[in-house]
């Protein structure tokens, strides 16, 4: 098995390493549905966020998505995970110093997480690009690797854009 692979596929580590995150960021995703505000109007649209059931081998139903020249994962078909099951966002690191974005879920999105089976891992994607492929489930929350802290705050300032600073009035 590829080492990148394996690493995407093997949630138990992770979950014994993530009993000490600690909270660095918190962002609230918007509820599905809810108006803006006529100052947020001028902010950037929000990007898609999904997570995809992953696998190393074939699954009937899993569509094939290549990561390189030698390697392809499976992932499901439809989005396990969307921005309505996403109730806030936060920074986390472990006690190894890795950066993981935690997603906290709603009990919808806790509940289909407990439909994974143990053999699949997740790929989770953000504006149409593919962000992590580990990820684990931790309660109701999901939380996904990521390089450091500054691409941890991007991605959710993507997923929750900021509003535009307005300038000062004299």
């Amino acid at each position: 098995m590829k080492p990148i692979t394996k690493s995407a596929l093997s949630v138990i580590s992770l979950v014994v390493a993530l009993a000490g995150c600690q909270s660095v960021n918190n962002a609230t995703a918007p509820a599905a549905g809810t108006a803006t505000a006529p100052a947020q109007a001028a902010v950037r649209q929000p990007a898609a966020v999904s997570v995809f059931m992953a696998s190393n081998v074939a699954v009937k139903g899993y569509r094939p998505l290549r990561l390189n020249d030698k390697q392809t994962i499976y992932v499901s078909a439809q989005p396990l995970i969307n921005r309505s099951h996403i109730r806030g966002l936060d920074v986390v690191r472990d006690t190894q110093n890795r950066t993981f974005v935690k997603m906290t879920l709603n009990p919808q999105g806790a509940a289909l997480l407990k439909t994974v089976p143990k053999n699949r891992g997740y790929a989770t994607v953000v504006g149409g690009q593919l962000v992590s492929l580990t990820g684990v489930r931790q309660g109701s929350d999901f939380l996904f690797s990521v390089a450091n802290q500054q691409a941890a705050t991007s991605l959710i300032h993507s997923i929750v854009p900021q509003p535009a600073s307005q300038p000062a009035k004299s």
